[in-house]
């Protein structure tokens, strides 16, 4: 099965970031790994905007962050479900 255009880029960031991600704990640099989250977390924030436009780009941070508070994070099932772009 083929995959689409947006799995084959969630596919590759995750890949790329993932890769980041372990590279940094075998190191040890807690305070790199601590930074990485809130910079991917602003930077999607811009790509949203531009993309979306700000209403939707403030109900996907919203529902982030309702989703985090739910606990879905603690897995990797369903972490890339929006409502909003699905």
């Amino acid at each position: 099965m083929e995959l689409t255009a947006t799995e084959r880029l969630t596919q590759a960031l995750f890949d790329a970031i993932i890769e980041v991600v372990d590279d940094f704990k075998e190191k040890g640099d807690g305070d790199a790994l601590s930074k990485l989250g809130p910079i991917l977390l602003t930077t999607g924030a811009m790509v949203l905007n531009g993309a979306l436009g700000r209403e939707t780009t403030t109900y996907l941070v919203q529902d982030l962050a309702d989703r985090v508070e739910r606990g879905d994070f603690e897995g990797v099932q369903g972490v890339f479900y929006s409502p909003a772009v699905s």
